[in-house]
């Protein structure tokens, strides 16, 4: 089943689709092969038993995938190297790496203790997926480094997304592309609200100069993804082992009066690019 995932925030008719089509059996494929083979990166995960089937995840995954396989296309014969920004240990990573005729994947994470899981992971697998633990806000690499980068939600959880996009920018080429998602917290205390959310879509866009959502309010619609509405059909598919106490914590760490009861998040995914006409710093 050939489908195109839209950028933005996802309906819920969209979101079925994507999961029923042969993209999705192809991460699906990939992604349970890879547990089975590195048990070693599953007991790292901690917040989700597969990072895969979680509420937004089974969206951003396709997303981004569906993405740098365009670009991969685009750029055929050309070495192309690609950051993950914030990277964590998954299967993503490595699947893409089976993409590439020419070029690099790299992974950059705040957490050291993932250095000794990637040096695992690829002398088993032959792969070369490289590993660099690093603050987003100050990357290790020199301007330019990169044809395309990806991060998916980590932007929300941080207190300075302005500094960490100008080093995407800095270390990305001009034409490169930027694929970020990020979850939108719905109930008023969840990371991050909607007004932040079109702000750090705006600031994004600001400084790459060209986006695939228009900067804006964002709008959710009564049909959007939710994960609410995901939870009471599947709570399998969420990553809050305890809902409410996960909650109460955003409420006393937010220390504002929530909008509702209960977590609600929704998720948006974006393409950026970045302009070949020089930009004020």
């Amino acid at each position: 089943m050939s489908i195109e995932i839209p950028s933005g925030i996802p309906n819920q008719s969209d979101y079925g689709s994507v999961i029923g089509s042969a993209l999705f059996a192809e991460l699906e494929g990939f992604s349970r092969e890879f547990l089975t083979a590195h048990p070693v990166v599953q007991a790292t995960y901690g917040w989700v038993d597969d990072p895969l089937h979680q509420w937004s995840r089974q969206w951003e995954y396709p997303f981004v995938y569906q993405r740098i396989l365009g670009e991969l296309e685009d750029r055929a014969g050309a070495a192309v190297d690609i950051l993950d920004a914030g990277s964590g240990a998954t299967f993503f990573p490595f699947m893409l790496e089976t993409k590439l005729t020419e070029g690099t994947i790299t992974c950059c994470d705040y957490d050291a203790s993932l250095e000794p899981i990637f040096k695992t992971v690829n002398e088993g697998r032959g792969s070369a997926v490289a590993f660099r633990q690093a603050d987003l806000r100050g990357l290790p690499f020199d301007d330019a480094s990169f044809d395309i980068i990806y991060c998916i939600s980590v932007l929300e959880h941080t207190d300075n997304y302005e500094e960490i996009v100008d080093e995407f920018h800095r270390v990305l080429k001009p034409g490169g592309v930027l694929v970020a998602t990020f979850d939108i917290g719905l109930d008023g205390v969840s990371d991050i609200p909607p007004d932040a959310a079109a702000r750090l879509n705006l600031c994004i866009e600001t400084r790459f100069g060209d986006s695939d959502v228009a900067p804006g309010p964002l709008e959710v619609a009564a049909d959007s993804v939710m994960s609410v509405n995901i939870g009471a059909e599947n709570p399998e598919l969420l990553p809050w082992r305890f809902p409410l106490l996960s909650w109460l914590k955003a409420v006393w760490k937010r220390k504002k009066l929530p909008t509702r009861i209960g977590k609600n998040l929704t998720v948006l995914c974006a393409q950026y690019t970045k302009s070949t006409k020089p930009t004020k710093p």
